[in-house]
Formats: C-alpha cells, sequence, structure tokens
C-alpha cells in the first residue's frame, strides 16, 4: 500500500459481533488474527479497511464521547518500516467526512464494472452495484465512486480507493459493501477470512471475530438487507462514524477567537509591491494583478507554503 494512500487517514471503531453458534464453524481451520489488527481483513492489511469504527474507543473529554485511537500494529507499515498515525497529536472523535475509504486485496482488485467519478453517480445507488456506501441512520445510498491507487502498478499492494461523491454528513455512521468484484487477473475476488466467517455465521472463534459479528447481525447486515443486498454475494462490509462539527471547526474556531482581538488591536501589516493592468501574458483572464505582503499573526509551524 503507497504512503501516498495513506497520508489521508484517520480512525474509528466497529466492535461489532454475530451469530456465531454455527457447527460449521468448528470444523474450520484456527483463524490467527494478529493482536491490534482489524479482523475483518487482516490477511491483507492490519489497518484496512479504513475508516472503520473497530479504531474507536470510548472518550467523554471529546464532544461525541469516543475518540479514533489507532494500535500500534495497525499504524506500523512492515515494509517501509513508516509510522501512521495523525490522531495521536490531534484527537478526533470520529473520521473525516471527505478522507477516502482504503481497502486492500493481495489479489489486486478489478475495476470493471466499478463506477468512476466521470460515470453517472446514479448507478452507485442501485443494490446491485459493486461498490454501496450506505447512510446507517437512514437506510438510503450515498453516490460514491472507486479507483485504484495508481503510485504503484503492484496490484497485490494497490489500494482499492472509494469516494463519495458528496460530503458526508458529521457526526453519522455509515456502511461500506463490496459485492461482485473481480481479482485484478479477472478471477472471482474471495471474501477475507474474518469477513467471510461473520457472513456465514461461522465466528465462533477467536474472541474478537465472535464480538464483531454481533454488531453486524444486529446493525450491518439487516441494513443492507432492507436496502436489497444479499449478505451471499457480500465480499466485505464494515462501518464507520464520522467526526463531529465540533472537532471539524474547533480549531478554525480557536484561532478566531484568538487572532479578532489582536487584530482590533493592531491592524494587518499591508504592503502594495507591483500593480499590472491588463496583464494577458499568463492568463487572459485577469484583468488586474496586484502583488504585496500582508503581516498577520502566524498559526502554522513554518512561512514555507
Amino acid at each position: 500500500l503507497s504512503r501516498f494512500a495513506l497520508a489521508g487517514l484517520l480512525c474509528g471503531l466497529s466492535a461489532s459481533g454475530c451469530d456465531s453458534g454455527s457447527s460449521a464453524g468448528d470444523s474450520l481451520p484456527p483463524l490467527v488474527i494478529p493482536d491490534g489488527c482489524n479482523p475483518l481483513a487482516s490477511e491483507h492489511d492490519c489497518l484496512l479497511p479504513y475508516p472503520s469504527d473497530f479504531f474507536v474507543v470510548p472518550d467523554p473529554t471529546l464532544p461525541a464521547g469516543k475518540r479514533v485511537q489507532l494500535t500500534a500494529a495497525a499504524t506500523l507499515r512492515t515494509r517501509r518500516d513508516v509510522v501512521v498515525d495523525f490522531t495521536a497529536t490531534h484527537p478526533v472523535d470520529g473520521f473525516s467526512h471527505h478522507q477516502p475509504i482504503l481497502v486492500r486485496f493481495a489479489q489486486g482488485v478489478s475495476t470493471d464494472g466499478v463506477v468512476f467519478h466521470t460515470d453517472d453517480p446514479q448507478r452507485s445507488l442501485r443494490p446491485d452495484s459493486k461498490v454501496i456506501l450506505l447512510d446507517a441512520e437512514s437506510g438510503q445510498p450515498v453516490p460514491v465512486w472507486a479507483e485504484l491507487d495508481l503510485n504503484t502498478s503492484e496490484p497485490s499492494e494497490q489500494a482499492f480507493i472509494l469516494r463519495s461523491f458528496v460530503r458526508l454528513q458529521s457526526q453519522h455512521r455509515y456502511i461500506v459493501a463490496l459485492q461482485g468484484l473481480l481479482a485484478a487477473d479477472k478471477s472471482p475476488l474471495p471474501a477475507p477470512q474474518g469477513f467471510a466467517r461473520i457472513r456465514d455465521g461461522q465466528a465462533a472463534a477467536p474472541a474478537s471475530l465472535a464480538t464483531l459479528a454481533t454488531r453486524y447481525e444486529r446493525e450491518i447486515f439487516p441494513a443492507l438487507s432492507r436496502f436489497g443486498v444479499e449478505r451471499a454475494r457480500l465480499q466485505l462490509a464494515w462501518d464507520f462514524t464520522t467526526s463531529s462539527e465540533a472537532i471539524n471547526t474547533r480549531d478554525m474556531e480557536t484561532i478566531r477567537a484568538d487572532v479578532l482581538p489582536k487584530l482590533q488591536a493592531k491592524p494587518p501589516t499591508v504592503s502594495i509591491l507591483k500593480v499590472t493592468e491588463n496583464d494577458t501574458t499568463t492568463n487572459p483572464n485577469i484583468w488586474l494583478r496586484v502583488e504585496g505582503t500582508l503581516r498577520v499573526p502566524l498559526y502554522l509551524d513554518s512561512t514555507e507554503l
């Protein structure tokens, strides 16, 4: 998975569970899930799919009463020894409403039949769409498109990236569902082991999977079924919750509260360096170009852009 694809990530938790009493599960080989990894598809990636409510923990100090907390295992990219966790220094109570949704399959993913951003968004609103983003609270689909991470050409390393056509609501839960996808070589794409056992009612062990399965039976599978998605066709499904409006706006509101009194006491220093009229050499639509400097309080770590 490329570092570019990971750069937009923020986290979430999904403590779910299923009806795990199936005797069929007793005959399955043991499923080993590394400690701290998302149990849905840990054989493909410890962190992904992401964002996911699996990485959310209670925190009464934040507006929504919870916090995104990535595990050490999920933040360490083994092949590059790169730690990715922006939430450690910037606590959030949910995931960004515009961040990319990422998943990875070791077999790679074919985009055949997948809605792209140049396609009709209405295609992604049908129950038979290969990629579905469902508003878990209203049960209504959200228009979504998908692509592959082109920062690498190796199919096993490419993230499958989902993006919403619209801004997601704040402090809102969404369900992602994938069905009918093909592998990079156009063969059928099997469901990851953890999710397959939850889907098929065979998640008696390990305990992390059994707990997750219970919530799937209560909150995720019924919502998808009401929308018309066949459970047996699902290759992967999970949910995530967006951050609160208070978290989304806190930095700018803090800056505003600090800067307004300062600007009233000392207005910005403006210096006009150059004025050019009718400069069509770079852009015919520019009638007047004004160049100068504006001296105001700095709220960044550096003046470099």
